[in-house]
């Protein structure tokens, strides 16, 4: 593996543990967010449309289904709402399947390994001050013994994230 590929999924899973304590709050900004666009997209927002206005867009190419420019303003509103809404289905399907894989990654860790990922990212200590924090919990280690710890942490989560 070349070192950059490896810079590539070490970064990206130190990004996804780093973010992974803004995940709940983040899904739930975006399912109000959805709500409050397709709660307006259920409603009957746009006119119905009567036989006089078909058999005018027969005779008229130019005026999009015979429809005046508010009405065509509707429905360019609602075109561009439900495509957000599209977005933000995507969004949350991503989220979650980030942060429950995440959380199942983090039950499989040993508890020197989640007290490291909780200090490091939950917290976002420096290295120096999770090695000491580590230490004063009773999992003394030396700074090289703690890359290592910290590298195998980050590659067992990225196994079970499917980058490696």
């Amino acid at each position: 593996m070349t070192l950059e590929k490896e810079r590539r999924w070490f970064k990206k899973t130190e990004r996804l543990l780093y973010d992974y304590k803004t995940y709940d709050s983040a899904i739930r900004v975006l399912e109000a967010e959805r709500q409050a666009i397709a709660g307006s997209l259920d409603e009957d927002i746009m006119p119905q449309m009567t036989a006089n206005v078909s058999v005018g867009a027969k005779r008229n190419a130019k005026a999009l289904f015979g429809t005046s420019q508010t009405e065509r303003w509707g429905i360019k509103r609602a075109e561009i709402s439900r495509r957000r809404v599209e977005q933000i289905d995507k969004s949350l399907i991503i989220r979650k399947s980030r942060r429950d894989a995440i959380k199942e990654a983090r039950r499989n860790l040993t508890e020197e390994e989640d007290m490291f990922v909780f200090l490091r990212y939950d917290s976002e200590k420096s290295h120096d001050e999770a090695m000491q924090l580590l230490a004063k919990r009773g999992y003394p280690s030396s700074r090289r013994n703690y890359f290592y710890m910290r590298k195998e942490v980050i590659e067992k989560v990225a196994r079970y994230l499917g980058f490696l």
